[in-house]
């Protein structure tokens, strides 16, 4: 066995070499910047070459097996519970010892940077871990790290507002507002067979110490092909996460679920097998998007995505507003003021929400049929022409360009955008769209 004083030196396929450490079995570290692929080291450049990062999410479906056991769905769910609970408790206490490190701070010792901005001295450490181990039950101690990091991330985002400012407080965290980290080492891709005969997607995981629960996976056609990749060993995993966020319940309403948020390492295609045809996209009067393959107007040349369906939602919230003025005079005579301002503002926040995810998924579509068309047509690089959009307002034109550079990015298809996508706006309601038919 290789002594722990003595380095190692690791070479990549392309050449490459990085001196490392050996562990405690003498097998050497990853170097910085590397990964252990498939067996093998490789180095950064390599990985960048050959894959892209991409992270996506997966509801939660349930239990897999007898989901009829009510004992273990509530103690499936206590986990989660539990988890997220002290996932807040230990980012609220965490953030406390921050300010208690910070508690000496002397405004005479911060310097002055070259562009005149004040530099703060470097925040203390903080010894946390052995505290926390023994505080919070349900937490891994790769989750208290992960978890540590994300905290004193934002802490010192807002440690000038803090401390010399004063125009701030320290966040603050809430049930569900950050991940529970899994290990690597906790979590399997399987696959299990329903009572029909058919097979689906789970996730074998260690949610808390001690305790593994089969969860079933509702996944859609995007994320079927990456778990897919990440089943045959193209792909390879590197982190999961549960996390907290709205979903479309019952009626279009969005009610908050658990996800499985999952990254990996993708393949690149090669694209010197692809075709070299481009594909020009723009906006037309009356189509959402349009597409002319090599500057070609022939029909099987030519892809028109209508935009029909977004008028209609974004048009849709005017007409509410009449709704909700004929019902505010209707109301005034019973209710007061105040009153009427909190029902009406709360049914409409409700109302907007809902729509924004409709959106929301009519873009991921929109983005899918792109994708698609390009793989069939042939299409190495696609240039879209992010202007001339007047015939919509008030719509998250960069959630549509990251979208479909997303899409494009799968089938390594070369991505390149003329001009701006607009600030990161919310969706809001278009009053020019009202009287569209």
């Amino acid at each position: 066995m290789a002594s722990a004083a003595e380095k190692i030196t690791v070479v990549c396929a392309c050449g490459a070499q990085a001196e490392t450490r050996p562990n405690k079995d003498g097998e050497p570290k990853v170097p910085r910047r590397w990964r252990r692929l498939s067996g093998a080291m490789v180095c950064h450049q390599c990985v960048a070459d050959r894959y892209y990062t991409r992270a996506f999410r997966v509801p939660m479906r349930g239990l897999a097996g007898d989901t009829k056991d009510e004992r273990t769905k509530k103690d499936f769910y206590a986990a989660l519970t539990n988890a997220g609970r002290e996932s807040a408790q230990f980012a609220n206490w965490y953030v406390r010892k921050l300010e208690l490190a910070d508690d000496g701070y002397d405004p005479s010792q911060q310097a002055t940077t070259k562009d005149g901005k004040t530099k703060l001295p470097a925040l203390p450490a903080v010894d946390y871990y052995g505290d926390a181990v023994s505080r919070f039950k349900h937490i891994s101690g790769a989750g208290l790290s992960a978890l540590a990091q994300i905290v004193e991330r934002y802490y010192r985002a807002d440690r000038f507002a803090v401390l010399v400012a004063l125009n701030r407080r320290p966040r603050s965290y809430r049930f569900g507002e950050l991940p529970i980290e899994i290990r690597r080492q906790s979590w399997s891709l399987v696959r299990e067979e329903g009572a029909d005969g058919g097979s689906y997607w789970a996730i074998r995981a260690q949610i808390t110490p001690g305790k593994s629960y089969t969860i079933k996976l509702w996944a859609d056609r995007d994320a079927m092909v990456r778990l897919r990749q990440i089943e045959s060993g193209a792909a390879e995993p590197l982190a999961c996460k549960i996390v907290r966020a709205s979903k479309p319940g019952p009626g279009g309403k969005p009610r908050k679920v658990w996800f499985f948020r999952i990254a990996a390492l993708f393949p690149r295609v090669d694209r010197s097998k692809r075709a070299t045809h481009t594909l020009a996209l723009c906006h037309d009067a009356n189509l959402l998007l349009v597409g002319r393959r090599n500057a070609s107007d022939a029909a099987e040349d030519r892809l028109e995505i209508p935009g029909r369906k977004l008028r209609v939602m974004i048009s849709g919230g005017d007409v509410a507003d009449r709704q909700w003025q004929q019902q505010d005079s209707t109301a005034r005579g019973l209710w007061s003021r105040r009153k009427r301002q909190r029902v009406f503002a709360r049914d409409r926040a409700s109302m907007a929400s809902r729509r924004n995810l409709r959106i929301i998924d009519q873009i991921k579509l929109v983005a899918d049929a792109v994708g698609r068309w390009c793989v069939s047509h042939d299409v190495g690089e696609v240039v879209y022409t992010a202007t001339d959009r007047g015939w919509i307002t008030h719509f998250p034109w960069y959630r549509l360009q990251a979208a479909i550079g997303n899409r494009l990015e799968r089938d390594a298809i070369a991505y390149t955008v003329l001009g701006a996508a607009g600030k990161d706006t919310e969706i809001e309601v278009g009053k020019e769209l009202a009287e569209t038919p």
